[in-house]
C-alpha cells in the first residue's frame, strides 16, 4: 500500500499530492533542502514557484531512484517508465492521505501531521494528529 502525503504552504490553498513514500524520513530531508534553497535565493514569496520547485525536487529524486534501479537491473515492470500518477496538484486536502506537511515560513518550520482516520469523507487538518515540527534552517522573514 502506498504512503500518500500532501504538502502545502501555510496561507496558500494549493497542495502537492505525493502518491508514495510519504513518510517523514522520505519527505523531510528533500523538503527542507528545497525550501531552504528557495528562501535563500528568492525569499519567502511567490508560493506558486516554491510549490513548483518542491514538485520538481521530488520528481527528480524519483527519477534518480528509477535510473539507479535500472542500472542495478532490479527495476520492477511498473517502475520502468516515469509514473504519471505519482504526483498531483489540488485545492483541497484529500481523504485517505497518511501525512500532511505544512511549510510554515513565518515560524520557519515544516509541521507534520499524521492521519489516523481513513474514512473517505470530507476532513480537515484539525482532524489529524500533529506529530512534529522540523526547522527549515534559514531565516526567511
Amino acid at each position: 500500500m502506498s504512503t500518500r502525503a500532501q504538502i502545502g504552504i501555510r496561507g496558500y490553498n494549493v497542495y502537492l499530492y505525493k502518491n508514495r513514500d510519504g513518510y517523514p524520513s522520505a519527505v523531510i530531508p528533500l523538503l527542507q533542502k528545497t525550501v531552504r534553497r528557495y528562501c535563500e535565493e528568492r525569499g519567502p514569496r511567490d508560493y506558486d514557484f516554491l510549490l513548483a520547485n518542491i514538485l520538481r525536487s521530488f520528481e527528480r529524486s524519483m527519477e534518480e531512484e528509477r535510473k539507479e534501479m535500472q542500472e542495478k537491473s532490479i527495476v520492477k515492470d511498473n517502475f520502468r517508465n516515469p509514473d504519471l500518477m505519482s504526483f498531483g496538484i489540488g485545492t483541497e486536502l484529500l481523504p485517505g492521505i497518511n501525512y500532511y506537511y505544512e511549510v510554515n515560513l513565518k515560524d520557519e518550520v515544516i509541521e507534520v501531521y499524521e492521519n489516523n482516520s481513513f474514512e473517505i469523507v470530507d476532513f480537515s487538518i484539525s482532524e489529524m494528529d500533529k506529530i512534529k515540527d522540523y526547522e527549515i534552517g534559514v531565516h526567511v522573514k
